[in-house]
């Protein structure tokens, strides 16, 4: 498969993934950091527990909530980074094409300059012997 091909599903593949990531981070900052926990969507908590069991009950509900935020800003730093390298993979595509088109002209240009019998007229160089 040649090189532009690949570099164009790769970026095809990405801006996908760029669009996915992009609805995340929008539905993210749309709750905010703490929606769960002052959304309508969810219910209010219980008063303070009373006994062990609740106790041990909300230490674990306190410990997944922290676990959850963990992975909220972890999903947000990979979201950032996907976003910094699809931007970066752009223009590592753009500088492929510029490259391409340069040598392209390269290629006519030496074509151009080629006698017209397609051989080359520049003198070779024979190495020889000069040992005494």
């Amino acid at each position: 498969m040649p090189s532009n091909e690949i570099i164009s599903s790769t970026l095809s593949d990405h801006k996908s993934i760029k669009k996915f990531f992009g609805l995340l981070v929008r539905n993210i900052e749309m709750e905010g950091p703490n929606a769960g926990s002052s959304s309508g969507n969810f219910p209010t908590l219980p008063p303070p527990p009373s006994s062990a069991q609740q106790i041990a009950a909300q230490k674990r509900l306190q410990q997944t909530q922290a676990k959850v935020d963990e992975v909220v800003g972890i999903m947000r730093v990979n979201v950032e980074k996907v976003l910094e390298r699809d931007q970066k993979l752009g223009e590592l595509d753009q500088r492929a094409d510029a490259l391409q088109h340069g040598a392209s002209q390269f290629e006519q240009q030496a074509a151009s300059l080629l006698p017209s019998g397609g051989s080359s007229t520049a003198p070779t160089t024979e190495a020889t012997d000069k040992t005494p």
